[in-house]
């Protein structure tokens, strides 16, 4: 973990957290502000972050929005060039907050939601956490991707609040240019089970403060054998032609086409005759 970096808001409302409460989830009195500090990148190509630089308003679940394995979790989706090695976290607190470790996440993208999870690093430390109307900007290091985010993964946390109140917010956008800000729904709290849009809790949002630190994608792709089959393999394993990175075997790209072996001399010897047919 990396030491948090500081931002300070330039605050519209009121200097004092009031966080606006449900039996499930939470948000702040609403204020606005501009970035002030910088990134500690842990790894990789550079930080890729659907955030305007400043921040409307914070999100959390608590009691009972919170279930294991990660019910309540926050994740933002990126990337298709490029895989994930660490996550950058816009964070925010009240006076009261109860500060408590998080786990961070590494998702595939199946079908625009986070799908199978490739890396996970439990028990991360973001404290101290910075006190609303300031942010804390907190880099992580989650690890090296072994499996491909062809068609882009999703980077977010999940931080257990169920028996206490909300340890910290994550950081909303509420008028940047947009991401793909969604969050895990528990069962039986009235919203749609499962990952969606954190619009459908908190209203019209833009953008989470959920970045991705980049790395190269795992380099693996189709590969045509010489018997006509397909497998996935990295490059220098491939006994036949790689297709390309990112390349799938479905549909296959190895199939063979059917061929008839002749001579040049049968070939003019058929067309003499017409015996290829004439169109009609």
């Amino acid at each position: 973990m990396y030491a948090p970096v500081w931002i300070t808001l330039l605050v519209l409302h009121s200097t004092v957290a009031s966080p606006t409460a449900t039996a499930t989830h939470s948000s702040l009195e609403p204020g606005r502000g501009v970035v002030r500090g910088g990134s500690e990148g842990p790894c990789g190509l550079g930080l890729e972050l659907a955030f305007d630089g400043s921040a409307e308003n914070g999100y959390a679940w608590h009691s009972s929005g919170i279930a294991p394995p990660n019910y309540g979790a926050f994740a933002a989706k990126y990337g298709w060039e490029y895989g994930a090695c660490g996550i950058e976290l816009i964070l925010t607190s009240t006076a009261d907050s109860p500060c408590r470790t998080l786990d961070a996440y590494l998702w595939q993208n199946a079908g625009g939601a986070p799908g199978a999870v490739l890396l996970m690093a439990p028990d991360l430390d973001p404290c101290p956490v910075a006190i609303w109307p300031e942010l804390s900007v907190h880099d992580f290091y989650l690890g090296m991707p072994t499996e491909n985010t062809c068609g882009g993964f999703w980077v977010g946390y999940w931080a257990d609040f169920s028996q206490t109140d909300p340890g910290f917010y994550v950081a909303a956008d509420l008028d940047g240019p947009g991401g793909v800000p969604y969050t895990n729904i528990a069962p039986g709290i009235g919203y749609p089970t499962g990952w969606n849009n954190v619009s459908v809790v908190w209203g019209p949002t833009q953008s989470l403060g959920i970045g991705a630190w980049l790395s190269w994608l795992v380099p693996i792709g189709a590969c045509c054998h010489p018997d006509g089959s397909c497998t996935i393999t990295g490059i220098s394993e491939c006994d036949g032609e790689f297709q390309g990175f990112c390349r799938d075997c479905d549909p296959n790209p190895c199939e063979v086409v059917p061929t008839t072996e002749s001579s040049w001399g049968r070939i003019k010897a058929i067309l003499r005759s017409g015996s290829v047919g004439t169109p009609r």
